[in-house]
């Protein structure tokens, strides 16, 4: 496997995926399934990298639209499941205008194909909704809409581990987002 990404443990079955892309992924496994929230800019080989972690069947989701959470989405097969709000602006935030300007000043990995990311597409989505629920054997994720980064950015929270997963924006720097894992007690 590369060293193209960083794994963090966050908490038990809760691992937090860093790139040098600058954008996170987090990856909660269950006893039955996992699921994967954000897909990053889909510049590394992230499929192979949730493959070396786990076996289990694979959920996924977008917290929002926008080109680095939803760029790697085209290396999937499976769905992908998005805010509604958020799911008819993908073409423009999936363009290859975008993909191009997030290929600028980045360290692109070993064998890197950059006619196939451009022409990557954002994967079939299937929009979410305030309380949908999904069953990973041990641990439930819970969606929560969190609007404000995006209109249907969307927040996860796992009640078995009392951790909310939710995309950060910054009132002061507009072009700045953080991931943000609050524990509740």
């Amino acid at each position: 496997m590369s060293n193209y990404y960083d794994v963090v443990d966050i908490a038990p079955g809760i691992k937090r995926i860093n790139s040098s892309e600058n954008a996170a992924c987090d990856l909660i496994i269950g006893t039955q399934k996992a699921a994967l929230i954000d897909t990053g800019l889909g510049l590394g080989d992230l499929p192979a990298l949730v493959k070396s972690i786990t076996s289990l069947p694979l959920i996924i989701f977008n917290t929002h639209c926008h080109c680095d959470h939803i760029g790697g989405n085209g290396q999937f097969i499976q769905s992908i499941y998005m805010g509604k709000e958020d799911i008819p602006t993908c073409s423009y935030s999936n363009s290859v205008y975008f993909r191009k300007s997030m290929m600028e000043h980045r360290d692109l990995p070993e064998n890197f194909d950059e006619e196939e990311y451009l022409g990557r597409g954002f994967g079939h989505l299937i929009p979410t909704n305030e309380g949908d629920k999904f069953d990973l054997g041990d641990l439930t994720l819970t969606v929560y809409d969190a609007p404000g980064h995006s209109l249907g950015s969307r927040a996860y929270f796992i009640p078995e581990r009392k951790i909310m997963l939710i995309l950060m924006t910054s009132p002061t720097f507009t072009s700045y987002d953080a991931r943000a894992t609050f524990p509740f007690t």
